[in-house]
């Protein structure tokens, strides 16, 4: 990449640079700036963004070349624009938010609606980054979506994380369904309260923390193919807030890491 000369031209490389990047992402990487005083290095983007080497490295180089040692202002500055292209992509994607209904049914009867398996496959084929997968029950009848999401594990590097009620239990139909060369999904269990009965009872998948879909449906033959039953496919920045939920449940302890 050439040197930039102006300031205008310094910003475009990098608003260039960080294109790729969704909005949680540009403002971590406005943070790293701020907290690096300068371009950071490849392995402090590869943690702080979760993104591979490859693409580490490549934006190490590109930021370097962008901010080119201009100093604290030229930080300042880049870390405002980063802000503001976050916010940007924030309000684009609130004006095109797209919600579908979704169905496990015998037969549509007439009505245009998206089936359940179909609509969840489509949505873990399009994952690049992170698949989560919430339910109340997994069984071996979900095998075929187990496989597409192990699928975007091997293929892609999707990060994978389960989390359900009593998993250790549900560990070897998974595990069944999961190609031995793959690397194992994150499993999080929560137990139900022995004195009354609660339990993890929400059935979601939620794809890069920007889609979900959210229904009755199991993760089951039953669910997905024969019962009928009802949900809605969301496209929204607000589904970050679902992975946000399931992260604190995580660390407050709510719900445990089991062996896989």
């Amino acid at each position: 990449m050439p040197e930039p000369t102006s300031t205008d031209e310094w910003i475009a490389h990098l608003i260039a640079a960080v294109w790729r990047l969704d909005s949680p992402k540009l403002l971590t990487l406005a943070r790293v700036l701020g907290e690096s005083s300068g371009s950071p290095g490849a392995a402090i983007l590869r943690s702080e963004l979760a993104v591979s080497t490859g693409e580490a490295t490549h934006l190490a180089r590109l930021l370097a070349s962008a901010l080119g040692g201009r100093g604290g202002g030229a930080v300042r500055e880049a870390m405002a624009s980063l802000t503001t292209l976050a916010r940007v992509r924030d309000l684009q994607q609130e004006s095109t938010e797209q919600v579908e209904i979704v169905c496990t049914a015998p037969a549509a009867h007439g009505v245009a609606v998206r089936a359940t398996f179909g609509a969840a496959v489509e949505m873990v084929a399009a994952a690049r980054e992170q698949i989560l997968v919430i339910g109340y029950v997994f069984t071996g009848g979900a095998a075929k979506l187990v496989r597409e999401v192990a699928k975007a594990r091997q293929e892609r590097q999707v990060r994978v994380t389960i989390v359900g009620n009593r998993m250790a239990d549900v560990v070897p139909a998974l595990r069944a369904a999961w190609p031995r060369q793959v690397r194992p999904p994150a499993i999080f269990s929560r137990e139900p309260d022995s004195a009354d009965l609660s339990a993890l009872h929400a059935k979601v998948l939620v794809c890069d923390g920007s889609v979900a879909l959210v229904t009755s449906a199991n993760f089951s033959r039953r669910g997905l193919h024969d019962n009928v039953e009802i949900g809605v496919k969301v496209r929204s920045p607000s589904v970050r807030k679902i992975v946000a939920f399931v992260r604190a449940m995580i660390e407050n302890g709510e719900v445990l890491r089991v062996r896989w």
